[in-house]
């Protein structure tokens, strides 16, 4: 017989769980605040919501600020609950890139012509050579601003998007460190969960809940985190009523 939760104990919890109204999800950031910062990053890029400041705080928790005009928001995440293992991503604005590059290949082809005397005095050039040459030094600085290499923390089993990390900003050792400093804190806070896999699904349901109600999480994406969860659960629980 298998030890631990029982099957119906188990689908009462996430029943639970699935009900629970955002007011009444626990949030102890009050608490929180209170923490010592142990490592900060703050970064700012066309990629994030505006100014995004992450904290690691004591008690291996990760606290999430963004400041976006009038609009500022504070959640903490628990860093347990994360993926290991990132999702990259690579920005390439190409549309920029491809203006960029008609525009200087057009603006060096017409003085090419015109050193051959092809189209000199036929119309006039230089205005034209200056225009598109502006107009492909602008599309490049825009796809330089856009461009960027990002980091996207997913929750574990939710695999929802929690927070992103822009690789190499502000600069590329201030990034490395703290993300040194995240993954510990990731171990140690992934080490006092739940051991037993139905349990830790149960338990990263609830905070995908709290996360809803701290601010971290819309509607429409935990409902996706918890159907992925679900998901999840059903396997865990079926594979472990199987015969060895």
């Amino acid at each position: 017989m298998r030890r631990g939760i029982t099957q119906q104990g188990l689908n009462l919890m996430v029943e639970e769980v699935i009900y629970i109204s955002a007011e009444d999800a626990p949030d102890d950031s009050g608490a929180w605040d209170e923490r010592n910062t142990i490592s900060t990053l703050e970064q700012q890029h066309v990629q994030l919501p505006g100014v995004q400041c992450l904290s690691v705080v004591e008690g291996n928790l990760l606290r999430v600020e963004r400041r976006h005009g009038k609009t500022h928001t504070r959640f903490y995440v628990r860093p347990g609950y994360l993926d290991p293992e990132p999702v990259r991503h690579t920005h390439l604005p190409r549309w920029q890139m491809a203006v960029a590059a008609v525009a200087l290949g057009l603006s060096a082809g017409l003085l090419w012509l015109d050193g051959f005397g092809v189209v000199h005095g036929a119309m006039p050039l230089w205005g034209l050579v200056a225009l598109l040459g502006l107009t492909g030094a602008g599309a490049a600085w825009w796809a330089y601003r856009d461009y960027g290499r990002s980091l996207s923390f997913v929750s574990r089993n939710g695999q929802v998007p929690l927070f992103r990390v822009m690789e190499g900003l502000p600069d590329g050792a201030c990034c490395k460190q703290f993300l040194e400093v995240l993954r510990r804190a990731m171990d140690a806070s992934h080490s006092g969960l739940p051991r037993e896999p139905d349990r830790f699904l149960v338990e990263e349901l609830k905070e995908h809940r709290r996360l809803v109600g701290a601010g971290g999480l819309d509607t429409e994406t935990y409902n996706a985190a918890k159907a992925c969860i679900l998901r999840r659960h059903g396997r865990e629980t079926t594979g472990a009523h199987q015969p060895n």
